[in-house]
């Protein structure tokens, strides 16, 4: 019997020592986090050219960029809504909105059209795209924002 126990102590000793080390924080285990970079181009489907447009990309009230990078939590799936602006270059009071919806994983993507009419009546049809792409991967809370 003491020997039976004491195999299973060995056991169990051993089995503990073979799994990896975890990082912890008060509150319990860390989870890791992805760093994503969003990825947008535009193609006009139809009637209008691209210098006459300025498309602009906004995430909770904040105006991001081509190469705009997020840090996100691995084991998580979402989606951002991402709000997309075509403002005409010669008349900027001429605008038009749409929403973008971009899955926020590595390979991750999302697309909109929006519609445009010009200040002479010239009426365009473009496509947006966002990308995803995982660049990165942090374990740490130091020197990193929070997820979004």
């Amino acid at each position: 019997m003491k020997r039976t126990l004491c195999i299973g102590m060995v056991l169990l000793l051993l089995l503990t020592a073979c799994t990896a080390p975890t990082k912890r924080t008060a509150l319990g285990e860390e989870p890791a986090y992805g760093i994503y970079e969003l990825v947008f181009s535009v193609e006009c489907l139809s009637g209008g050219l691209f210098e006459e447009w300025d498309f602009v990309y906004t995430y909770k009230g904040e105006e991001i960029q081509n190469g705009h990078q997020i840090r996100f939590p691995l084991d998580l799936f979402s989606f951002y809504s991402i709000q997309v602006d075509a403002i005409e270059r010669k008349n900027p009071d001429n605008s038009y909105r749409t929403a973008l919806s971009t899955a926020i994983c590595d390979g991750g993507s999302g697309k909109t059209e929006i519609t445009v009419t010009d200040s002479k009546g010239n009426t365009a049809v473009y496509k947006v795209i966002c990308e995803v792409l995982q660049v990165g991967r942090q374990y740490s809370m130091q020197n990193a924002k929070r997820p979004d």
